[in-house]
């Protein structure tokens, strides 16, 4: 294609046809009166003013390069041809943004595409939103572009004359005066405080070229300026920072030896009919919650597999980071439950149905105490089938919790106890089936569920799937004459959310609402509890290892910040954070949940008591309330600092856990 007289056509097709897929992101209105249609129309004008600007911008530096090399012809015709490959590129990325869009509820970032991890991962999770159409729309509307240019340019010319540099001046002034103003509402106007997912109205190729600048060239770090007393700095100590912690519990009832951590990937408590929910997903965990300790008020940190793993095993705050620390920091400093235990003689197991190279687990897990490592390669290699990218059933899981637990060397196996940290993987979207599952219609043929029906079906059969081997685990140790001498814990890495209202989040969102942070706590122990219990403490992952060492009557390594759930003195507050499009901290305290955009500067609060789903912000009713809880979070901010100027010899990440030594190599 050679050169024309003018840009104009180029650009100003970018920017219809960036608009056309704004309007298609933002669908259309609910009800069909002129005064819907009339707010969606102005909405899509809105959310579509960061995208006009950027055609101007492709224009602007198009007729740069243009004008400076008019004189060599032959880079002139190479600079255009980028340029049209660029602008068709541009169309293509914005017709594939609004499926992104329409999945993550957020525009794509270069921390989501490391945190996405191996495509051989991603291939399951990602196949499933690839249609023929969307296929169809990817070359089609590239397609369409490049010929509607070429014919404008050849039937349409701009011309040079007046009223054709005035009919181009306008266009111009048009798309400033309509970038700006859409800027505004953006920032101040209705649309800004009646809308929660803001992220839709940015330029999605703006936003990942600065996020591909921002993580090459750094960006400044999340800081709140806010004074904070001393004594708060007492949730973020170490227990050997911290004199008379990590002591057993005084009274607590004690007996069993042998422990199991099961972990259940994606599983919040929203969809569980043991925490309430509508669908009886986990019928067997509710029968043996008469056995259980149940805790309803525990959460992970953040929705990221790799760093929910770091503190499980580490007990030490995550570092605040999008970044898998598994991967940035394999050879952490920290103490893991299985090197505790190995020095207490225990035969100690990491087991997962999942792939331990995702994310850089399976150096993160060398050296930490694990006497067996295994993952569903090694499944794969005994003729398991995978059911999809992320891993096999959870049924060879537990059939290999058994053959660890029944393989004890003699002639000690009577005598040793072991210890086994396992994790789950059938809940991972895309969710699924294996041969042996059952399929139940949980949604009793609802089909409006949004555009979720789908997800939300195969979910609800996954987690009844999990609920069903958690009871060939249990049943198994009975038979084996375990289930005396055995705790097992069971949680969950992180949870998924299905679009509660006003949140709209789908999957693992990077958010901090109850349905991605507040995830199943159950402590199974038919010889310590009768009668079952309900504990209503306030607690995240950091403090599983230390629950689990208390619970054994030990004490608890130096480095950890966690503390046992069974104490009195466990502070009535965890926190949580998200750091992917915005950088999201969060503090519960009693009833209630603070919310913190660093990056908008705004704030939430919630009173869980009265709305468990967040669906009222009561911040201005609680103007005190809010204060003293983002004073807590600039608390945890400086902590890692703070400790770190106070004991600068034991070294420790720039944002988590401070002290412990390093594994051995």
């Amino acid at each position: 294609m050679n050169p024309p007289r003018s840009l104009f056509w180029l650009c100003f097709w970018l920017a219809a046809l960036l608009v056309v897929a704004k309007a298609v992101g933002c669908g259309l209105p609910a009800e069909g009166s002129s005064a819907a249609w009339w707010w969606r129309t102005c909405e899509v004008m809105i959310v579509s003013g960061n995208d006009v600007f950027y055609a101007l911008a492709v224009g602007v530096v198009g007729k740069c390069l243009l004008r400076l090399t008019r004189r060599r012809p032959a880079l002139q015709r190479g600079i255009w041809t980028t340029l049209v490959v660029f602008c068709a590129i541009s169309v293509l990325y914005a017709v594939a943004s609004v499926r992104i869009y329409s999945i993550l509820h957020m525009p794509l970032t270069y921390p989501l595409l490391r945190t996405g991890g191996d495509v051989s991962n991603l291939k399951s999770s990602v196949g499933v939103f690839v249609t023929a159409g969307l296929a169809t729309a990817l070359i089609g509307v590239p397609a369409f572009y490049l010929v509607v240019v070429k014919w404008c340019d050849r039937f349409l010319k701009p011309g040079s004359g007046r009223w054709a540099r005035a009919l181009r001046g306008s266009c111009i002034v048009l798309g400033l005066v309509w970038s700006a103003e859409a800027r505004h509402a953006q920032t101040a106007g209705e649309w800004s405080s009646t809308r929660d997912d803001h992220g839709i109205a940015c330029n999605p190729h703006l936003t990942l070229a600065a996020s591909f600048f921002s993580a090459f060239f750094g960006s400044p770090a999340v800081s709140l300026k806010e004074d904070f007393p001393d004594e708060y700095l007492a949730d973020f100590l170490t227990v050997q920072a911290q004199p008379g912690a990590g002591q057993p519990t005084p009274g607590l009832a004690r007996g069993p030896k042998n422990v199991i951590v099961i972990v259940c990937e994606s599983v919040g408590i929203q969809q569980l009919g043991l925490y309430g929910a509508a669908f009886p997903t986990w019928p067997r965990m509710q029968e043996e919650s008469a056995h259980s300790l149940v805790f309803d008020n525990y959460y992970s940190h953040l929705t990221n597999t790799a760093n929910s793993l770091y503190t499980l095993t580490l007990s030490a705050y995550p570092p605040l980071t999008w970044k898998q620390y598994t991967d940035e920091r394999p050879e952490e400093v920290g103490t893991t439950t299985a090197q505790v235990l190995k020095e207490q003689g225990y035969r100690t197991a990491y087991l997962t149905a999942g792939y331990n190279e995702w994310a850089g687990m399976n150096r993160f897990l060398l050296h930490r105490g694990y006497d067996v490592i295994r993952d569903a390669r090694d499944a794969t290699r005994e003729g398991e089938p995978e059911i999809s990218s992320w891993g096999v059933e959870d049924r060879w899981l537990v059939d290999d919790i058994f053959k660890f637990i029944d393989q004890a060397p003699p002639p000690r196996a009577a005598a040793q106890p072991f210890y086994v940290f396992s994790w789950t993987q059938a809940t991972h979207h895309p969710y699924e089936p294996g041969p042996t599952w059952e399929d139940h219609d949980f949604l009793q043929g609802i089909d409006t569920y949004g555009d979720m029906t789908w997800d939300l079906g195969r979910y609800l059969n996954s987690l009844y799937e999990l609920d069903k081997q958690l009871g060939r685990l249990l049943e198994g140790l009975r038979a084996r004459k375990l289930a005396d001498d055995t705790i097992v814990v069971i949680t969950g890495d992180h949870g998924e959310a299905f679009g509660v209202p006003h949140h709209k989040s789908v999957g693992h969102t990077n958010k901090v609402y109850q349905e991605d942070v507040n995830v199943p706590l159950i402590i199974w122990s038919p010889s310590l509890f009768k009668t079952g219990g309900r504990p209503q403490t306030i607690g995240a992952h950091v403090d599983l290892g230390a629950t689990v060492i208390d619970l054994l009557g030990l004490s608890a390594p130096g480095s950890w910040q966690g503390r046992s759930l069974l104490s009195p003195a466990h502070p009535p507050r965890c926190y949580f954070y998200g750091m992917m499009d915005t950088s999201l901290l969060g503090v519960r305290e009693n009833q209630y949940k603070f919310v913190f955009n660093a990056t908008l500067g705004r704030q939430e609060l919630y009173d869980l008591t009265n709305d468990r789903q967040e669906q009222t912000n009561i911040e201005l009713l609680h103007p005190d309330v809010c204060q003293r809880l983002r004073r807590r979070l600039a608390a945890w901010l400086a902590a890692p600092q703070r400790q770190a100027d106070r004991n600068p010899e034991l070294g420790g990440s720039a944002a988590g856990g401070i002290g412990g030594h390093r594994p051995a190599e």
